[in-house]
């Protein structure tokens, strides 16, 4: 379908040249289309196991859940993987959702949980915060700095000139640091696809009771 040139008649333009999914059969794409478009507000869905599976097929191939349909999904129905890597992006990606949407969708009680994980994996394991160099000001101009091209043991400030010894056991003077840019380093990463490590260890410590009763 999405191959050009199509011709005179694209596919989905008629039943002689319908949409070809590779990958998946009509009646799993009928499973899929029945749950998105049936409401379970009052009264639950009920389908076959067969069904489910062809649901879990697809979901998962296409990447069509979001973080919280994942986690409310694999809650619902069991489902641990679902539930985990959920829950793990909530927790990484916890200032991404407020915490109202949160509970909305699956109560106070577990935004509180997601909460107080994502909190305790913020706090440093060993009491060291890592800044980037790129956030760091000099304490005299409170220009940037960056390390110096001819000495990898110290740093340049582009504002005033001066430079600061980075020996061991020399301590770096700066006057503030500029957290706008740490958005912008390395150790920022808003491309992941799963859950980090980190937060699969956190939903263990925190739904370690739920997760025994899933598949």
């Amino acid at each position: 379908m999405f191959q050009l040139p199509q011709g005179s008649e694209a596919e989905g333009t008629s039943e002689e040249n319908p949409i070809l999914l590779p990958g998946c059969s009509n009646a799993e794409f009928e499973s899929l289309m029945m749950l998105l478009t049936t409401s379970t507000t009052l009264t639950p869905l009920e389908l076959s196991k067969e069904e489910w599976i062809a649901i879990l097929k697809l979901a998962t191939m296409w990447d069509i859940l979001n973080k919280l349909e994942k986690f409310k999904l694999g809650r619902m129905y069991k489902v641990e993987s679902w539930f985990t890597d959920g829950c793990g992006l909530l927790i990484d990606d916890f200032q991404d959702t407020s915490l109202e949407d949160i509970a909305a969708a699956l109560g106070w009680e577990t935004a509180a949980k997601i909460a107080s994980a994502a909190w305790k994996q913020s706090l440093p394991k060993d009491g060291i915060i890592l800044v980037p160099s790129n956030c760091w000001l000099c304490r005299e101009c409170h220009g940037g700095l960056q390390q110096a091209y001819n000495a990898s043991n110290q740093i340049y400030c582009v504002g005033c000139g001066r430079y600061t010894s980075l020996e061991p056991g020399v301590k770096v003077e700066i006057a503030l640091l500029d957290f706008s840019k740490l958005a912008d380093s390395e150790l920022i990463y808003a491309s992941r696809r799963g859950a980090s490590p980190e937060a699969l260890e956190a939903v263990k410590a925190a739904f370690g009771e739920e997760l025994k009763e899933m598949y």
